[in-house]
């Protein structure tokens, strides 16, 4: 099921909280960025200088700095951080039907601690045109779970009143248009648990 969460630039911290939620785990977007910012200050070995270099920071301090303001975009780093804080795998589903895996058992031998251990659970996300997360609930509840994610093109006949308004394929089409050089298909996520 898709759950979206606020688009304030905070989306994908919103989206783990809700997905630490379903764990028992009670989070907010502030406090979640507060704790992935002091663990990469600690482990400064997940941020390595070519990814830095990519993303254009000058160092290690800038990126720490850029991160710690709210509302700044969340990358890849700081959802390792997530995943390697709370024990978990987090799963990326972007809506061209590429699937992320962030496992902490793969990262986290690389940190000078011995904490490395294998995930408890699953984060389960999706990314809509890289500028947006949302939340990937199952429907069976917050038990342990795997998911099976396809991509399953939408008929514009198809019921949508429980997605919000820029899920939906009329809005997808309109936000599409502005962005030829995407290429995105009519898409929806359908999660088999």
């Amino acid at each position: 099921m898709v759950s979206d969460v606020p688009a304030d630039g905070n989306c994908a911290l919103h989206a783990v909280c809700e997905q630490l939620s379903l764990q028992g785990i009670v989070q907010n977007a502030s406090s979640l960025r507060r704790n992935c910012v002091d663990f990469l200050k600690i482990q400064s070995e997940l941020l390595d200088e070519g990814f830095l270099e990519k993303r254009r920071y000058r160092n290690r301090q800038e990126y720490l700095a850029k991160q710690a303001v709210d509302g700044h975009w969340c990358d890849e780093a700081m959802l390792r951080s997530v995943a390697a804080i709370y024990c978990a795998e987090i799963h990326i589903l972007h809506d061209s039907g590429h699937m992320t895996k962030l496992n902490p058992a793969e990262f986290l031998p690389l940190l000078s601690s011995s904490s490395a251990r294998k995930a408890e659970y699953t984060i389960m996300l999706g990314q809509i045109g890289e500028l947006h997360y949302i939340s990937l609930r199952p429907l069976t509840g917050p038990t342990d779970h795997t998911v099976d994610a396809d991509l399953v093109d939408v008929d514009d006949a198809s019921p949508t009143e429980n997605l919000p308004e820029y899920l939906k394929p009329n809005s997808w089409n309109k936000w599409r248009e502005k962005r030829p050089w995407l290429e995105m298909k009519n898409k929806k996520v359908v999660c088999k648990v």
